[in-house]
């Protein structure tokens, strides 16, 4: 009782989409004498999840650096009010545009991101049920 609590806390840091691989592995593993044609289909649906799952972690990175230059961006043109010095004005307004624009830039990112996130989620949701449908046949 004390191992399976203590594997699942080691579970609390992984994002959703790992500790689902965690258990359709674990069920992988605990599966015997499965039919050729539901092991060609389970090959299948594991490089599709892992396909998903590659995409999932490029596009959540992407929209990690889209947060971080998109709070730079906001900063920098608050920050811009507040220069002191010969080319206040210009250099103001220089920083200005370029926060606004910036900052559009950005958020249009996060939005695209976290729509294809979404997305993909959805794919792994639905391949990790056809997977388990397909283990629960060979489960002892």
């Amino acid at each position: 009782m004390r191992k399976k609590r203590e594997k699942n806390y080691r579970l609390l840091g992984l994002n959703p989409y790992s500790r689902v691989g965690y258990f359709l592995k674990d069920m992988d593993s605990k599966t015997k004498n499965v039919k050729l044609d539901d092991k060609n289909k389970l090959d299948q649906l594991w490089n599709r999840f892992k396909h998903a799952e590659y995409k999932l972690r490029t596009l959540k990175t992407v929209r990690l650096i889209a947060f971080i230059l998109l709070y730079s961006s906001i900063v920098s043109a608050i920050s811009s009010t507040f220069l002191v010095g010969y080319l206040k004005d210009f250099t103001s307004t220089v920083l200005e545009l370029s926060g606004i624009i910036g900052s559009t830039f950005f958020v249009i990112i996060v939005a695209v991101t976290s729509k294809f996130i979404e997305m993909y989620l959805g794919d792994i949701y639905v391949l990790s049920a056809k997977m388990i449908a397909i283990y629960t046949k060979y489960e002892k």
